[in-house]
């Protein structure tokens, strides 16, 4: 499944686990953290990219996120459609920004290693590619910033569903079970 993906285009693999915003574990490069505040409040965002393609149109490089999944994907996949996930369009917006610079957004994708197969992001059914993908970064980075901001001020609003009984911070969560009053 995956050679099928990838025959479709010329895109190769430039890049594996890419640290960004953290200290890097190993011998991994590292760049800086994804800034998204203002001037007067810095909302940095790190992580680890699985991979990155790239290939070249016209002299101008561009790339795909891929991030590998060994677990349930069909949740991601519905928030990925409705705008809630934002792992993929912080890890467009971190690559062309920080760490490869002058290169522009072809997509994003999830690989299910359990399925073996490619989840994107869609809108009408359609796979987003090239500059769709600006709605969906545009929402992610406000989501994390206001985020960011809620958590400074100490306000956590309880999840909508029961958190994971094996989530480490769940005796701090006010949705989680352990809590319940």
């Amino acid at each position: 499944n995956e050679m099928y993906y990838f025959e479709q285009t010329d895109f190769e693999p430039c890049a594996i686990e890419i640290e960004f915003g953290r200290p890097a574990r190993g011998e991994n490069e590292h760049y800086s953290a994804l800034n998204l505040g203002n001037d007067s409040e810095q909302v940095l965002i790190g992580g680890r990219i699985d991979r990155i393609d790239a290939d070249s149109i016209s002299g101008k490089r561009r790339i795909r996120i891929i991030d590998y999944k060994t677990g349930f994907v069909e949740a991601k996949a519905r928030e990925m459609s409705d705008g809630a996930d934002l792992q993929i369009p912080l890890y467009l917006e971190a690559a062309v920004k920080n760490i490869l610079p002058g290169s522009f957004i072809h997509d994003g994708v999830y690989y299910s290693l359990k399925d073996m197969e490619f989840k994107t992001y869609k809108k009408e059914r359609r796979p987003i590619t090239g500059t769709d993908w600006n709605d969906f970064i545009d929402g992610a980075v406000s989501r994390a910033v206001l985020a960011v901001s809620e958590i400074r001020k100490g306000c956590f609003s309880p999840p909508e569903k029961k958190c994971d009984e094996y989530c480490e911070f769940l005796s701090l969560c006010r949705g989680g079970k352990k809590n319940e009053h």
